[in-house]
């Protein structure tokens, strides 16, 4: 969430993320929770095993005794056979293991991003009830969900099929276990080289030797799990770290320095490249009043590449030095909690004095809600667009910008309405840059000039 990286990283289709498929956020919780608690769990049974082994290992070598085999006229002692037995037979059902349970990663891989997916959609639906009720979407919405969860269905069958896959080979390696050491040191006590309490006693040793070395195999439905979050969780790291390079090569350069917002031969791109404007250079000084003319997408790209959210390009912008910018846009973000904390963000209630918060609301039209600050609600299902759009104003008179840029941040505001926010800017920011795509309803004459911004011919 730092330096608008989790915007960025929702442009870039990859294993951390793709739009409209895999939703890590709806699974880093479950992730970090599996890759801890697991951890411990798995370590803990590494633990028993690993003394369970150092026990019993000693035992068995003892009561093994030394065995000798001929081998070509060359008679070769082995001592503590069993052990190298149990060693072999642990080693073959370790790798029959991973081979039967291969599966399971990437079917617990893909339950978790269903099943993300399905409490995606969900939230989606709920968020935009209202406008899917109004247009009567609700047997589209049905249909899109029961995709969801018939997805969801297929991950857990698939789960379940590797799981399957392993309870009958570690039912089955276990039940061997038992008589396994009886059948090879049998020929011994038929010899009488061992008694019949020895036989017994091996033949447990060897159970305890192959339990401790069965660790893989009786864990491998939570090693599967766990390694699935794991990967999850590290190419998410991957992607953050690796971000700058996964942008490409074609970078707008943003720095700052000196008091002036500087366009220098810059040119917005898609992430492939494609121009989708032709390249400009500017120079807006402080205090002036500039408008943007062109394509609102373009310009409206041009705002984020200023801002150093949108990368793609070519060119430098260099932006003041210790500006205090404000960017409004069409569609302000409200979180839910106390009204207060809605309008004093990104900054807390304890930098914004309630009188002041109350004051702003009056000024930019929302006087009913002032007095109101400790009210808990979803404010973007309370407020309107116009409304949350007046409310971004309210935030701009507590932030005090010394630089502003509007795009298209009155759009769905009446015209009245627009000269209001216009008539406050004039009044509480007369001194400061005011950079807007669109009119957004101010008056004749109070723009210096005008920056026009061309299409590319390639733009798409």
């Amino acid at each position: 969430m730092a330096q608008g990286r989790h915007y960025q990283l929702g442009l870039i289709a990859g294993d951390h993320d793709n739009p409209g498929g895999d939703n890590p956020d709806g699974r880093i919780a479950e992730d970090i929770r599996v890759t801890t608690e697991s951890a411990v769990d798995l370590g803990q049974a590494l633990f028993y095993c690993i003394l369970l082994f150092a026990t019993f290992v000693a035992v068995l070598w003892t009561l093994s005794g030394v065995i000798h085999v001929d081998i070509g006229g060359t008679v070769i002692p082995i001592p503590g056979f069993m052990v190298f037995v149990a060693l072999t037979y642990s080693a073959i059902g370790t790798s029959l293991a991973l081979w039967a349970g291969f599966p399971l990663v990437g079917a617990s891989n893909l339950r978790q991003t269903v099943e993300a997916n399905f409490r995606f959609g969900l939230a989606r639906a709920r968020e935009y009830s209202e406008s899917i009720a109004l247009i009567g979407g609700d047997s589209d919405e049905r249909t899109h969900l029961q995709e969801f969860a018939a997805w969801r269905e297929t991950g857990l069958e698939r789960q379940t099929y590797g799981l399957v896959r392993i309870i009958v080979f570690t039912t089955a390696y276990g039940v061997l276990a038992n008589p396994f050491p009886l059948l090879v040191a049998a020929p011994r006590y038929i010899m009488g080289l061992i008694s019949l309490g020895t036989l017994m006693q091996m033949a447990q040793a060897f159970s305890q030797v192959t339990a401790a070395l069965a660790f893989p195999v009786d864990n491998l439905s939570g090693i599967a799990l766990w390694r699935a979050s794991v990967e999850r969780v590290m190419a998410l790291q991957d992607a953050l770290g690796g971000l700058q390079e996964k942008l490409g090569a074609n970078r707008i350069e943003v720095e700052h320095e000196g008091n002036s917002l500087q366009l220098a031969g810059v040119r917005v791109m898609q992430h492939d490249a494609t121009p989708v404007m032709k390249e400009i250079t500017a120079e807006i000084g402080p205090g002036e009043h500039v408008l943007i003319e062109g394509k609102t997408p373009i310009c409206h790209k041009l705002i984020l590449a200023v801002a150093g959210l949108w990368p793609w390009g070519a060119g430098k912008v260099t932006l003041p030095a210790g500006a205090n910018i404000f960017i409004a846009t069409d569609r302000p973000y409200v979180p839910v909690g106390a009204l207060g904390e809605a309008v004093c963000y990104p900054l807390t209630l304890g930098v914004c004095v309630p009188d002041d918060i109350n004051s702003a609301l009056r000024r930019v039209g929302l006087g009913d809600w002032a007095g109101h600050l400790g009210v808990v609600e979803n404010w973007e299902a309370v407020f309107s667009v116009a409304q949350r759009q007046r409310l971004s104003f309210a935030r701009m008179l507590l932030h005090r910008p010394d630089w502003i840029f509007l795009s298209e941040a009155t759009n769905a505001l009446d015209a009245a309405a627009q000269r209001e926010m216009a008539a406050l800017l004039v009044k509480e920011f007369p001194s400061a840059t005011i950079v807007a795509v669109g009119q957004a309803g101010l008056p004749d004459g109070f723009f210096q000039r005008v920056l026009h911004v061309e299409a590319a011919t390639a733009s798409r």
